[in-house]
């Protein structure tokens, strides 16, 4: 029998990667190869993200751009936006052969089987029980970096956030056991990970569906006394759920003295509407919090700006709290309505000019921020993860740095490889961006 090969674009968030990741072993047991591109394979399957309007254009695109590739190929696109708008993609885009969501990744593997076997041309959506969350990551075949990993501890969202339809899309939380991760990141050692990133839609969540046993400080425990993983990182922890425990955890050095705390707002009237539990002044107590407990932290966090009835004065109280709380990184985005969820149907909205405003003025000041912050480095020296090498030079990151989003370190050719772990010096600063020489 001819073996069969299936080309795998992925897009959105680690999340995502990791689902992808898990889709490749499924197929790969029913006989699948990985291709290198589109045009090598029998099956495109993309992989999509429909979170906001920017990644549900960016989803479309890359649906079409396989289209035009497709040939006689099959085209199967799986995903959050598969899952979120299933019945219209299939309306407005011919080109699509079959449909997967997000609640099992199992009937990725049935859908392809069906598209190839004795069927009709275009196969109906695969039929979707959920998953045993404690399956997610077994049998996982990597398709990039070996040296870090993501790995995904839960599945779903019980917040009631206003803004997020990420609950509609996935469902409520299920979280994997405290055995089954500590297994595959085991698994994960053994093929040269030095780093696990902790994801899911809410890490700080971990366990509260499991029982007392199962917590996110457990498990860093589990996984910190994995050999041969010097840094674990968690991302996408909720300010309120952060307790000491998991400072404990981060000022020991048992993971990453760096986190990702998603806050969206300070004003408590956007707090409020949000529906995030908190006010801006807990906001401010967690942040100064962190900051002390854990000297020489990097925060992550995400704003939102242009939600319904944002006043000028409720900008400018975020702006000011951004200035005060001068995170290492942040992402700013602009409110997108999302189809399903309270806020769309909130009065007041403001408009995209305005919002778009905001959002530059916001950047600019965070510009302003880490340059500050990273020429403050130079002379330092520093132990950076080696990542890559091109024709500049040697790629890697510190501490402070998570893969794909944050600050990068160039080293001059040659030297290290990936999963290198230097000491270096750092020479010079430029926006996010250090450069650095190996010691000795």
């Amino acid at each position: 029998m001819q073996t069969k090969r299936v080309y795998i674009h992925t897009l959105g968030c680690p999340k995502n990667e990791v689902d992808s990741e898990t889709i490749a072993g499924i197929l790969r047991r029913d006989g699948w190869t990985i291709a290198p591109s589109a045009e090598e394979s029998d099956l495109i399957l993309v992989n999509t993200c429909g979170f906001i309007d920017d990644a549900k254009e960016e989803s479309i695109g890359a649906i079409l751009e396989a289209g035009r590739a497709k040939g006689t190929r099959k085209l199967l696109v799986a995903g959050c936006l598969a899952e979120r708008s299933g019945a219209e993609l299939l309306r407005e885009m011919p080109e699509i052969d079959a449909l997967a969501g997000v609640r099992s990744l199992e009937a990725v593997g049935r859908a392809a089987r069906a598209l190839f076997a004795d069927r009709p041309a275009r196969a109906p959506r695969a039929a979707e029980e959920p998953d045993d969350p404690d399956s997610i990551g077994e049998g996982r075949l990597p398709l990039g970096s070996s040296h870090t990993a993501y790995l995904k501890i839960a599945e779903g969202c019980d917040r009631p956030c206003s803004f997020c339809s990420i609950p509609l899309i996935r469902g409520r939380q299920r979280s994997r056991s405290l055995e089954s991760l500590e297994r595959e990141a085991r698994i994960l050692a053994a093929r040269g990970a030095r780093e696990l990133v902790l994801v899911a839609q809410e890490t700080t969540a971990y366990g509260n569906d499991l029982g007392d046993r199962a917590t996110l400080p457990a498990l860093i425990d589990r996984l910190a006394a994995i050999e041969g993983i010097p840094w674990v990182r968690v991302l996408y922890t909720y300010p309120s759920e952060i307790d000491n425990s998991l400072i404990e955890r981060l000022a020991d050095g048992r993971a990453c003295r760096y986190l990702d705390v998603p806050l969206q707002h300070a004003s408590d009237r956007m707090l409020q509407a949000m529906r995030r539990g908190m006010s801006g002044r807990a906001v401010r107590t967690i942040i100064g919090k962190l900051r002390a407990r854990v000297p020489g932290i990097a925060l992550r966090s995400s704003l939102l700006v242009g939600f319904p009835g944002e006043t000028d004065e409720d900008f400018e109280e975020l702006l000011r709290f951004a200035e005060e709380a001068a995170f290492e990184h942040l992402g700013v985005f602009r409110f997108s309505r999302q189809e399903g969820t309270e806020a769309a149907a909130l009065p007041d909205p403001v408009p995209e000019e305005l919002a778009r405003e905001r959002a530059q003025t916001l950047l600019d000041l965070q510009e302003r921020i880490v340059d500050a912050g990273t020429a403050r480095f130079v002379g330092r020296t520093l132990p950076v993860l080696v990542d890559s090498e091109d024709e500049e030079g040697v790629w890697g990151r510190t501490e402070r740095d998570a893969p794909e989003i944050d600050g990068a370190v160039l080293l001059p050719p040659g030297a290290g490889a990936p999963g290198d772990f230097l000491e270096v010096r750092i020479t010079g600063a430029a926006g996010s961006t250090l450069f650095a020489e190996p010691r000795g």
